[in-house]
């Protein structure tokens, strides 16, 4: 794998044991030389290939140091990274034990598509209806054609079709009406920003995929 060490795919946690944000493989590994973060070494359920049956809970987690980390072995299916003297295992999932706070980011001053649908959970916010990806889109509640403003305080989520068919119209033209008051936009924390996993270790401490294991 080539510039392992630039490749953003290791969890970071806080004491907490809550997933914060995403290290790259040579930002963890400096952390975990000079103590600032442990390492998970996780043992799975192995199939009959010598392979991490998918959908299991791990076997055991244990977070360990850096004296320890460079001693554990590769195995067949770790990712590894190589110097002229070691080969050692790329940790997945780190830990700051310093650091027990959850990180917030504060919604950007102009609206996104993505955002306005996280702000909304998803939902048509004319008909309560819980869109799948495609079926939705901004609406700006009074239309920039209109002399509406494309701020936080006028744009919601909206099923597309009703979005095409309202045009440039209000609310009380289209015969529409808000199931609820526009809400001002949380902060996001870090947890909600990591959308998927990116290596089955992750999955363990993630709270959207965790109960998805048996």
């Amino acid at each position: 794998m080539k510039n392992i060490a630039d490749a953003h795919f290791v969890l970071k946690l806080n004491k907490l044991w809550q997933e914060i944000g995403v290290a790259s493989v040579g930002k963890s590994l400096v952390d975990l030389v000079t103590g600032v973060v442990e390492a998970m070494n996780i043992d799975w359920e192995l199939d009959d290939e010598g392979v991490p049956v998918e959908g299991k809970k791990p076997i055991y987690v244990e977070p360990v140091t850096w004296d320890r980390w460079v001693n554990l072995p590769v195995r067949p299916y770790d990712i590894s990274i190589r110097s002229t003297k070691m080969e050692i295992r790329v940790p997945m999932v780190v830990i700051a034990y310093g650091y027990d706070k959850m990180p917030k980011t504060n919604p950007k001053k102009v609206p996104t598509n993505q955002s306005v649908q996280h702000r909304d959970g998803g939902r048509c916010q004319y008909t309560g209806k819980l869109l799948s990806p495609g079926e939705g889109n901004v609406d700006h509640v009074i239309p920039l054609g209109r002399g509406g403003r494309n701020t936080w305080d006028n744009v919601v989520w909206s099923e597309r079709n009703l979005n095409l068919v309202k045009g440039d119209k209000l609310n009380k033209e289209a015969g529409l009406k808000l199931i609820r008051p526009i809400q001002k936009p949380k902060p996001i924390e870090a947890w909600e920003k990591i959308k998927r996993p990116k290596h089955r270790d992750w999955v363990p401490f993630m709270r959207k995929f965790s109960s998805r294991l048996q």
